[in-house]
């Protein structure tokens, strides 16, 4: 048989060989990886961005011109509607054809059928703006003139909506395609990482097994308790010594030194783990950068001489690095999976989730009620009182949710100020309720220090009722919410299921026209407050 000497060598020669490889594929496949996501995220962010930027601006650029020659007709006041005219030709409507000339310019790149619609948006505009030409104005109040306004611009509202609604598709899809590729790039790198780290470990620790049999124990990923990571001999005492111990109560992790038992050699201290097992033991710790993250325990018959206990040594200093690799890797799927600043689960997770839960919830037809929160003038909070203040925010919310959700429960952070919960087994009349708790419960929050108020307006959508897919869903829950932001926010609102295919996502209004926040709840028979014309 061979020595431990030879296995130990053999298994080096290996796992360096192995590494190498495994480094360069990992480099190879990370350089492209993130060269075409890089890539895509410059195209995301240049086209999509400055689209709905541009889009966004003209749409409340044409809200407020329709609004101000509504009540320039209707005004019995000749000053005012004299400065409401002079606003209207001297700084909205100019504002509002450049923004439109720009918008044009970006949709050159379209299809065909999407030029036609685009062309037909314009043709409507104009009608808008040939009733606001100063040829149409009178120097008295005309209801007529104003219905005729109102009329032409029902059409243009309706076409504005339903160009938002494609620019977020758009950029949706555009996200998933990068999000995607992304995933790849790094399952792939994590994938190669641990096989090649699974198999350095497995040379490594079958040169130790092959002469002596050996327990690999190892501190848990919350370093509290310590655990055999191998498979333990048919009864042997370790199982009732391993229950409930910490690392410390394993003399060579808390001194970080070999430790014997048995055989005759007088010890100072008796080890708690090893010492009822029967013959000798040499338990040798695994040292990674100063730390100790378990030990190797060896038991004999009989104790090891000087020249077998520096290969064992040997052959575990090989051993450590590849345990502590295949440790970190789980520590670290954990956290790409969790948000820094919230302890929630990050974007990623909650798509995994949302899949997942709903896949669980259509096999079984069971109910499930989705959840979209969003915080309420969160960029005002971030601009006048800084992005420090804004975190904070964030953080009591993240605490405040997991305090109030129950245990089957998941709330996570979809990014910003975006938050999202999943109801399982929960209909839309228990939903509500609960809803409305979570938007109770926020708008307590006090920031000591600080007198900055909190609320957060919330959209609601169930499965069955309103939606067949898990992207309906959320697609009807994100309506909701935007719903919520033009009724006044710090609200609930309930989605509609006849709203599937004509649901689009508002513009927020803008702050600094938006009064008061009022906390309201819309329930299933409940009527909505008709919008402002």
């Amino acid at each position: 048989m061979r020595t431990l000497a030879r296995v130990a060598t053999g298994s080096l020669i290996a796992l360096g060989v192995g590494l190498a490889l495994a480094v360069s594929l990992v480099a190879v496949i990370g350089i492209l990886g993130i060269n075409s996501s890089a890539t895509l995220g410059k195209e995301i962010s240049s086209d999509e961005l400055a689209t709905s930027t541009v889009t966004a601006q003209l749409a409340r650029g044409m809200d407020a011109a329709y609004a101000t020659g509504q009540e320039a007709f209707l005004t019995p006041d000749q000053a005012r509607r004299s400065r409401l005219l002079g606003g209207l030709y001297t700084n909205l409507l100019p504002a509002t054809d450049v923004r439109l000339v720009a918008l044009k310019q970006l949709h050159a790149g379209d299809s065909q059928a999407e030029q036609a619609d685009f062309r037909q948006f314009v043709r409507q505009w104009t009608v808008v703006r040939d009733l606001l030409s100063p040829t149409n104005v009178m120097p008295h109040a005309d209801a007529s003139l104003a219905a005729q306004l109102k009329a032409a611009y029902l059409p243009v509202s309706a076409h504005l909506d339903t160009l938002i609604q494609t620019e977020q598709y758009d950029g949706r899809t555009d996200q998933v395609k990068a999000s995607a590729n992304a995933q790849r790039v790094v399952w792939l790198v994590v994938g190669v990482a641990v096989v090649a780290s699974m198999a350095g470990a497995f040379l490594v620790l079958r040169g130790i097994r092959r002469v002596r049999r050996a327990v690999v124990l190892n501190r848990n990923n919350s370093a509290d308790r310590l655990e055999a990571a191998t498979p333990l001999p048919g009864g042997s005492p370790l199982a009732a010594t391993l229950r409930g111990a910490e690392p410390r109560s394993c003399l060579a992790v808390r001194s970080g030194r070999t430790h014997h038992e048995g055989g005759g050699r007088p010890a100072l201290l008796s080890c708690a783990v090893c010492a009822p097992c029967a013959g000798a033991s040499a338990c040798v710790p695994l040292v990674v950068g100063g730390e100790v993250i378990g030990s190797v325990l060896m038991v004999g018959p009989a104790p090891y001489d000087e020249a077998n206990e520096q290969r064992i040594r040997e052959s575990v200093s090989q051993a450590a690095p590849v345990l502590a690799n295949l440790r970190n890797l789980a520590i670290a799927e954990i956290r790409a999976a969790t948000d820094g600043l919230t302890g929630l689960p990050n974007k990623r997770a909650v798509a995994d989730a949302l899949n997942r839960i709903f896949a669980q919830a259509s096999t079984t037809s069971s109910p499930l009620a989705l959840l979209v929160l969003d915080v309420d003038h969160f960029k005002q909070v971030n601009d006048t009182r800084g992005h420090a203040v804004g975190d904070r925010v964030l953080a009591n919310i993240g605490a405040v949710i997991r305090g109030v959700l129950r245990t089957r429960d998941f709330a996570g952070r979809n990014g910003g100020e975006e938050f999202t919960i999943l109801l399982p087994d929960t209909e839309i009349r228990m939903a509500l309720p609960i809803a409305e708790r979570v938007r109770a419960a926020i708008a307590e929050i006090s920031l000591p220090g600080s007198d900055v108020g909190v609320t957060v307006s919330i959209g609601v959508a169930g499965f069955p009722q309103h939606a067949s897919t898990p992207e309906q869903l959320e697609r009807l829950a994100d309506a909701a919410l935007y719903l919520a932001k033009r009724q006044g926010r710090n609200r609930v609102e309930l989605a509609e299921a006849t709203a599937i295919d004509a649901t689009a996502r508002v513009p927020e209004p803008p702050a600094n026209d938006a009064g008061p926040a009022t906390p309201a709840s819309r329930s299933p028979g409940g009527g909505r407050p008709a919008p402002c014309p």
